[in-house]
């Protein structure tokens, strides 16, 4: 099929995603959010597609190192969307998706319509790292990172929908008492209180 525009570009495939991506597969989009489509192939495998969060924002965490740089790409917005043996990314903004679009694949490019087309032709196929024993971080270096978690958070925009849990869960966390709040949340006070539960249940670092 003949593009009615230049194809997006795919720049990186996980290695799982690229044995699905044959010739003449097909399936349909299950589900799209703000920057990621979730597509089904016809036999059931799940596959997904990322955009680029900002594709033409500058990253100044280059020049920075260590937490200083995780913390400046997290409050710039600039990174890209994490990468998984079954997932797509793409060097730009996420195309216009719509839930149950049929797709299918023909030499190297995803075709949804003749305007939307991706071309994996040049992508980069990504592996998962393997990790040696050696590689890994002591405990206490885990605990000192993740404490960072939370001042890159108080300088986020306030959290919304299931974010609202974030405040009460870092406090429960601590073994400190917080009330959560139960109004304008997307589930129901059972599910809450499991949450809450759950998150009593976990031991410290």
């Amino acid at each position: 099929m003949k593009s009615d525009k230049a194809p997006a570009l795919i720049e990186y495939l996980g290695e799982a995603a690229h044995g699905l991506l044959i010739s003449h597969s097909r399936g349909k989009i299950l589900a799209v959010f703000s920057q990621a489509a979730y597509l089904l192939e016809e036999k059931g495998e799940l596959f997904w597609i990322g955009g680029v969060r900002n594709p033409n924002k500058t990253t100044p965490a280059a020049t920075l190192g260590g937490e200083d740089a995780a913390e400046s790409d997290i409050l710039s917005g600039s990174l890209h969307v994490p990468m998984h043996r079954r997932g797509l990314r793409l060097s730009s903004f996420l195309p216009k998706l719509i839930p149950g679009t049929p797709w299918f694949v023909e030499d190297c490019h995803l075709i949804f319509d003749s305007r939307t087309v991706l071309d994996y032709s040049k992508a980069c196929i990504w592996r998962a790292p393997h990790l040696y024993p050696d590689s890994l971080l002591p405990v206490t270096a885990v605990r000192q990172r993740v404490g960072v978690i939370p001042s890159i958070l108080g300088r986020s925009p306030a959290p919304a929908g299931f974010g609202s849990l974030i405040p009460g869960n870092l406090c429960m966390l601590e073994k400190q008492s917080a009330p959560l709040r139960l109004d304008n949340l997307p589930y129901s006070s059972e599910s809450l209180a499991c949450d809450q539960e759950y998150f009593q249940s976990v031991p410290g670092p």
